[in-house]
């Protein structure tokens, strides 16, 4: 081959690269890896319109990822080869250290592109463009002829194409589905419509206080201390209301991890994303947690709802602050310390015959957070010895309870038999000893003399 016609497979292969790259959807918390594949077989010679589907080979595609990154400084293309074919060849993307994909975006596309961040995909452009010509919306067509039209290969929806647009333009779609059975093949057959048009766009990323988490202790109290937090956090905001606020809202990584720069695997560090700390936080029984952090939203959000003023729960939230920990109180373990939290958080509505919900699916949930370090086939022996824990240590008793389901064998409830006063907390009795002497100590400082005592 000629270096002049490898040249123009190189250039003809970049300009594919840079087509995808403009066409996919950058959405800031989407994965980093740009769709499903690419099929070298789609370019065409823009010279003479010649076949290049078994010209433009690997070589010609790294060649391609070579200069793209010589050419762009927010990001980084790695090849990635599908199905071990020369055909299909798809693209890593990543931005540099300290980019974001706005920063891609604007550089993909140049500042006379406006807001990069409301730069619309082939996809939704084409899209748009149909819909606002009628054709789209007079009848029925295939989803195929959709497909085409709009450049939507492979198997994935047309779901984040109507985001996108809703998103950056205020363009909402409604989509009428049908199945024609009268063809040879059984098609699905789709019709949209406008359901909403907003002059102004919305807003990509709404006010909120964003605050700061910070946690350097021990993984399994990280849950705590997060709720903690979010109560602290809710008093500050001292709404009296019952409308409903919003606590973070986050429209890159960058924003994120402002906002939690001590999760992570090092030392020091929590190993929970935001979702695991939502999932098992109960703030007040009145409050509610909302939350969307899907790979497919624009913008990350987290809010509070209540369902009394909030000038009365934040009085109980503040009353709650103000009591000890059962750790501080009782010196149990952190994981026992969470099994007795969570029985304390159940409504009266879940509990059956005095038991808890199945326990193993709130551990599944993080509403419980134990060791990764037991081995999940001894988790049952594990929650004895949590339940034995508190039963020795509280004037609470816990008994597990073999619970046997459909699906899942064996599981646990956890059954709440009120107060243990049958077996007084030798803590108790030396404290109110001491007391009646005229000696005052804490319980921490009874029970580290007892442990004292007995090594």
């Amino acid at each position: 081959m000629s270096p002049d016609k490898q040249t123009e497979l190189v250039g003809v292969a970049e300009e594919m690269l840079l087509d995808v790259i403009r066409d996919e959807s950058l959405i800031p918390f989407h994965k980093e890896y740009l769709g499903q594949y690419v099929c070298l077989g789609w370019a065409k010679s823009k010279a003479g319109g010649e076949d290049l589907s078994e010209a433009v080979n690997r070589a010609n595609f790294v060649e391609a990822c070579q200069r793209v990154n010589a050419r762009f400084l927010s990001f980084e293309a790695k090849p990635h080869n599908f199905m071990n074919s020369d055909s299909f060849w798809g693209v890593h993307l990543s931005p540099r250290p300290d980019q974001e994909w706005v920063d891609v975006l604007r550089e993909v596309h140049g500042t006379t592109a406006g807001d990069p961040a409301r730069v619309l995909t082939y996809s939704a452009t084409q899209m748009m463009e149909r819909v606002e010509s009628g054709e789209f919306t007079r009848g029925f067509l295939s989803e195929q002829s959709v497909r085409h039209r709009i450049r939507r290969f492979g198997y994935r929806g047309f779901d984040d194409v109507i985001r996108e647009l809703e998103v950056k333009c205020g363009l909402k779609l409604g989509v009428e589905k049908k199945l024609d059975t009268k063809a040879k093949y059984r098609r699905q057959m789709l019709k949209f419509r406008v359901v909403s048009r907003s002059d102004v766009p919305p807003s990509l990323c709404p006010q909120a206080p964003n605050p700061v988490f910070r946690y350097s202790g021990e993984p399994a109290g990280v849950h705590l201390a997060f709720k903690r937090f979010l109560q602290q956090q809710l008093i500050e905001l001292g709404s009296t209301g019952v409308e409903s606020l919003r606590l973070w809202a986050f429209d890159s990584w960058k924003s994120y991890w402002r906002c939690f720069p001590d999760r992570g695997n090092g030392e020091g560090k929590y190993p929970n994303g935001l979702g695991d700390l939502l999932q098992g936080c109960v703030v007040h029984p009145k409050v509610k947690l909302e939350w969307n952090l899907g790979g497919h939203d624009y913008v990350w959000t987290v809010n509070c709802s209540v369902s009394r003023p909030w000038s009365a729960v934040l009085a109980e939230i503040q009353g709650a602050l103000a009591e000890p920990d059962v750790i501080a109180k009782y010196g149990l373990s952190a994981e026992a310390a969470n099994l007795l939290r969570w029985v304390f958080d159940q409504p009266k509505a879940s509990l059956l015959l005095g038991c808890t919900p199945i326990l193993e699916d709130a551990i599944r949930k993080n509403q419980v957070r134990l060791s990764d370090e037991w081995p999940a086939e001894n988790l049952p022996a594990l929650i004895d010895l949590l339940c034995d824990e508190v039963t020795r240590r509280t004037p609470f008793n816990l008994k597990p309870i073999p619970w046997k389901t459909t699906y899942s064998g064996t599981q646990t409830r956890v059954r709440v038999t009120g107060a243990n006063t049958s077996k007084p907390d030798i803590v108790d009795q030396v404290s109110d000893w001491l007391g009646s002497k005229g000696v005052e100590r804490s319980r921490t400082e009874v029970r580290d003399a007892l442990e004292r005592l007995v090594r």
